[in-house]
C-alpha cells in the first residue's frame, strides 16, 4: 500500500459546503447511553478484548491514558471517555502493562492539577528500559496568534489556556521524547484546528478552522500518530459508540498489528473512507511522525 506520509500535503476542505452531519441535538451521556440506547450493539471491540489472550506482565512498560468526554467550560466531546477506557484495558492485556504502572485521568479525573502532577510522577519512574504509551482524547487548541497547540484538560477555560504553559503539546512531546525512556508512543485522538465534530471549542464563536502549528519532539525514540492533519478536525464514530480514530486503532491493536507502520497503514484508508461516508466536511486523515520502525 503506497501512502504518502509527508506533512506538506495537507487537503483543504471546502468552507463553502454545507455540513449536513451536524451533532447538535446529541445529548452527551456516555454512561446513560449504554442503558437507554442499543446501538452499542455494534461495537465489536469487547467480544474482541475477551478473545485476546493475556500478555506475561512487564513492569518496564508505562501507560499514561487522558480521556476528558465532559468539559467544564466548553462542548463535550461524545465517546472519548468511552474511547479511553477501553484503549487502556486494551493496552494492559495485549500488552502486559500492569495496573500499577498505569496512570488513567479520564472523565472527572482529568483535571489540570492531576495531569501536571501525575505525568511528573510517572515521568519520575522511567528508567532507560522504560516504554511509554501516551493517550490523549479531547480538545486541541490552537493558540492564537502563532496556533500554537494546546491540550485542554477538563477544569481549564478554552480562552485562558495559554497562560498554562505545560499543556503546550510541544511541552507535553518534549517532557515525553526527553524522558529516560528509550521508546515513546503517542496516539493522539484530537485535532488541533478549533472545533471537534464540527463544533467551535470556544463558546459563542462560530466553528474555526485553524492550521495548528508544526510542533517537534526526539523523532529517534518517539512516535506520534495523530487523529488527523492540517484543517481537519476528529470525528465520533457513533456506530460503534467511539471516536472514529480511536476506534480503528484499537481493532488494528486486537487484530495482532503490533508495529506502529502496520498499525498507520491499516487505519489510514479505513479511517478516511469511513470519514467521507459521513460528509463533505468530515475528512479525516490520520498522520503519522517520528520513528515508524517502534513497536508495540
Amino acid at each position: 500500500m503506497d501512502i504518502n506520509l509527508s506533512q506538506n500535503t495537507f487537503s483543504r476542505q471546502n468552507p463553502n459546503l454545507k455540513d449536513n452531519y451536524r451533532v447538535e441535538g446529541i445529548i452527551y451521556t456516555e454512561e446513560t447511553d449504554l442503558k437507554k440506547t442499543n446501538h452499542f450493539q455494534d461495537d465489536d471491540l469487547p467480544n474482541l478484548l475477551a478473545e485476546a489472550s493475556l500478555s506475561l506482565k512487564d513492569n518496564n512498560k508505562w501507560l499514561f491514558v487522558i480521556g476528558v468526554g465532559k468539559y467544564d467550560n466548553t462542548d463535550d466531546i461524545i465517546y472519548s471517555e468511552r474511547s479511553a477506557k477501553m484503549f487502556a484495558k486494551i493496552l494492559q492485556k495485549k500488552l502486559g502493562i500492569t495496573k500499577r504502572n498505569s496512570y488513567l485521568l479520564i472523565g472527572n479525573n482529568a483535571t489540570s492539577g492531576a495531569i501536571e502532577d501525575k505525568l511528573k510522577l510517572m515521568l519520575r519512574n522511567i528508567n532507560k528500559n522504560s516504554k511509554i504509551y501516551f493517550y490523549y482524547s479531547g480538545h486541541g487548541i490552537p493558540v492564537l496568534p502563532d496556533r500554537i497547540p494546546y491540550i485542554l484538560p477538563k477544569d481549564k477555560i478554552p480562552d485562558f489556556i495559554s497562560d498554562s504553559h505545560f499543556f503546550k503539546l510541544n511541552n507535553i512531546y518534549n517532557l515525553l521524547s526527553n524522558s529516560k525512556a528509550k521508546e515513546i508512543i503517542a496516539i493522539i485522538d484530537s485535532c488541533f484546528s478549533g472545533s471537534t465534530d464540527g463544533l467551535s471549542i470556544f463558546k459563542g464563536v462560530a466553528g474555526s478552522v485553524l492550521v495548528p502549528k508544526k510542533i517537534t519532539f526526539n523523532h529517534k525514540k518517539m512516535v506520534v500518530i495523530t487523529a488527523g492533519r492540517d484543517k481537519q478536525f476528529s470525528n465520533m464514530f457513533y456506530q460503534k459508540g467511539h471516536r472514529l480514530f480511536s476506534y480503528f486503532i484499537m481493532k488494528s491493536i486486537l487484530n495482532n498489528n503490533l508495529t506502529i507502520n502496520t498499525i498507520y497503514k491499516d487505519i489510514f484508508k479505513k479511517v478516511k473512507s469511513e470519514s467521507i461516508n459521513m460528509g463533505d466536511l468530515k475528512l479525516q486523515e490520520p498522520t503519522l511522525e517520528g520513528n515508524i520502525n517502534i513497536t508495540l
